[in-house]
């Protein structure tokens, strides 16, 4: 979460503990008033008083955050940046707490209607139950809100997968997954490109109808692979077949844009359900053991009604867990998943699918075998209602998972691949070598052979731009120069890693070392009061700057075209009219600028500042907001400062 956020959550947070206060004191005076006491009225204003001013305390500071963040990013042209983004996240937010609480309490809502108190015993049970039914409300609206606040993090997930390209036409899931070997004929075509109807008859063959706009256009690559496009309602997707040994893999995955798109909103949601099913079971299954043990006539209801409420709990559960089963064979393809660190240690060097990675979906697959089948065991289970089929349907579930999903792979690993991992991870080094050189069109190059020899003087000659920018200066060494050479005054600072840039000078295109000079606070042993630090050394003072592979001879050091007094080496492209720097990459505080006081460049001589950066101080609102941010006393009593002070 951002400062934003937290200033949000302060805000919220102070208006609560204000509603309650004040509903408390007015309880209060109400019954002081009944009883006429002076003491419970005292009580009341100081309970209200107190409150009042943490409240304050902790909605002023936020406030003004919030206010002066707008006002700089209204400044810069990106409030609405700044709010879109706050208001996307706390949507998030408010959408999944509310998911939450709406599961959970439909769940507790079913627990009590089909577990009412026994008249018999309401003399004895209804108060207690209505203190448990205050405590599980606020327990669940807390849980929401523990579960929904992760969800902010994604935002970027969020925003890509709602304005993502939709592909309309073809229905996508044609296209998940199929995998055939083609006959010679379509063999043949594909050495001479022909291989539309062809390609047509084996997507038919295999199942998938294809629609009569969706036109197939292939075109050769290099006789062993072609790739074509499907016009799909306007939208254009791009697949292709490898042809090898005289046989044709075809392997068609999920669009590229499902995986930069929707998938990572899939992995982080069906992780989110999965975590609200078990915590709704852990409600659930509260809820009822205190109807279990309130009165003897409930408990046999229970003992009725949990089998079919759990049964329903546990098979939604069991459907999430499918799901995200699902979504981890996606993200296998998407990034490996090897489980217990082996990823780590083995596919550090290439992305894709190895070795490992392959048995895991082989085992990914046989986990959800074994989910449908407990799935069918707890309906077969409404009929037995065994409770001692639910504790061996949870070991068993956890004993596959940790056998197929955890175990395997590492068996695998230390049993197969360890022992020579060059053989079982050839042919999917193959593959990917295969395609990574068909995405950066490396199988398309021409190779020519050339006779190497010695640059001649001649081919130097010729490139004589790039001769003249060779740099010979590292930017590292660089900075002690300039502290020991263009060091002016303690109260500036060049950054440790001078920048590279590149300019055209007098119609030469020059690569150059350039260092502003920004101001150091710290340097001010003699001036540590606000004043100065805040009003008077405001900023820094030019830049140097040299070309990257000069050198002088008379400072032997690098041949500064601008050094510590704007001077130019007769390039009067380069001349600075305002050297004053006032934003830097040191610079991380606040200065209040155009003032009563006069701001110090190194020559001692006094500026006041000219341009229209930063935010104006304003009236007394503005002042106080900046006064409760920055500095209360200071800025807010100061009368150095102007409204028109920035």
């Amino acid at each position: 979460m951002t400062k934003a956020d937290l200033a949000i959550v302060q805000i919220l947070f102070a208006a609560i503990l204000t509603v309650i206060s004040i509903t408390i004191a007015v309880l209060m005076l109400q019954h002081a008033k009944r009883i006429r006491s002076l003491k419970v009225r005292v009580q009341a204003h100081l309970l209200w008083c107190g409150v009042f001013s943490i409240s304050a305390y902790l909605f002023l500071p936020a406030v003004a955050y919030l206010y002066t963040e707008h006002l700089w990013f209204e400044h810069v042209g990106y409030a609405n940046i700044f709010w879109g983004l706050l208001k996307g996240r706390w949507k998030l937010l408010i959408k999944f707490a509310a998911i939450a609480l709406v599961f959970i309490g439909i769940n507790s809502f079913v627990g009590h209607r089909v577990c009412p108190i026994p008249s018999e015993f309401s003399r004895w049970t209804r108060s207690r139950t209505k203190h448990f039914y205050v405590f599980q409300a606020f327990f669940i609206f807390l849980i929401s809100i523990v579960l929904a606040v992760p969800m902010m993090f994604f935002w970027d997930d969020f925003v890509r997968y709602e304005n993502g390209p939709e592909w309309t036409g073809t229905p996508e899931t044609v296209f998940q997954k199929l995998l055939f070997v083609a006959n010679e004929e379509l063999a043949t075509d594909l050495d001479t490109s022909g291989v539309t109807e062809s390609l047509r008859r084996e997507f038919e063959k295999n199942g998938v109808v294809l629609s009569q706009n969706v036109d197939l256009r292939a075109f050769g690559l290099n006789r062993k692979s072609v790739k074509w496009v499907i016009n799909d309602g306007g939208n254009k997707k791009t697949y292709s077949i490898v042809k090898e040994d005289d046989k044709l893999s075809f392997y068609v995955p999920k669009d590229l844009s499902f995986f930069l798109f929707k998938f990572p909103v899939y992995q982080w949601v069906s992780l989110w359900l999965k975590v609200l099913m078990w915590f709704n079971l852990l409600v659930t299954g509260f809820l009822y053991n205190f109807y279990y043990r309130r009165d003897p006539q409930t408990m046999a209801r229970v003992e009725h009604y949990l089998v079919v409420h759990g049964a329903i709990l546990w098979l939604m559960l069991l459907a999430v867990s499918l799901w995200r089963s699902q979504i981890s064979i996606w993200g296998i393809l998407y990034r490996s998943r090897v489980p217990l660190g082996i990823g780590h240690q083995i596919r550090r060097i290439v992305d894709g699918l190895g070795y490992i990675d392959n048995k895991l979906i082989d085992a990914y697959h046989i986990y959800m075998v074994c989910i449908v089948v407990a799935g069918i065991v707890i309906l077969i289970n409404l009929f037995w209602r065994k409770r001692v089929v639910w504790y061996l349907l949870i070991i068993v579930w956890g004993l596959s998972y940790l056998l197929l999903v955890q175990i395997y792979p590492l068996f695998v690993h230390l049993v197969q691949v360890r022992p020579n991992p060059l053989t079982a991870e050839k042919p999917f080094l193959t593959d990917h070598i295969r395609s990574t050189r068909s995405a950066f069109a490396l199988d398309r190059i021409e190779e020519r052979d050339q006779i190497r020899g010695a640059a001649t003087l001649e081919s130097i000659n010729r490139n004589t731009e790039v001769k003249e920018n060779i740099q010979l200066w590292d930017r590292r060494v660089l900075y002690e120069v300039l502290m020991d050479s263009q060091f002016i005054t303690r109260f500036y600072q060049f950054h440790p890693y001078t920048d590279v840039d590149r300019y055209r000078v007098d119609g030469k295109y020059w690569q150059v070392l350039i260092a502003a000079r920004e101001v150091n606070p710290l340097g001010l042993t003699d001036a540590q009061d606000w004043v100065s630090q805040k009003l008077r050394y405001t900023h820094g003072y030019s830049v140097c700057i040299a070309p990257v592979n000069e050198f002088s001879e008379g400072n032997n050091g690098p041949n500064f075209w601008i050094e510590e007094s704007n001077y130019t080496n007769s390039y009067k492209s380069l001349h600075i009219n305002r050297p004053q720097v006032y934003y830097g990459e040191l610079t991380k505080d606040y200065a209040i600028v155009n003032t009563r006081q006069e701001e110090i460049d190194h020559t001692v001589q006094r500026e006041q500042y000219q341009g229209f950066g930063g935010v104006e101080i304003g009236a007394w609102f503005r002042r106080l907001c900046f006064a409760i941010r920055f500095d209360f006393g200071r800025v807010l009593l100061s009368s150095d400062l102007k409204p028109k002070s920035r």
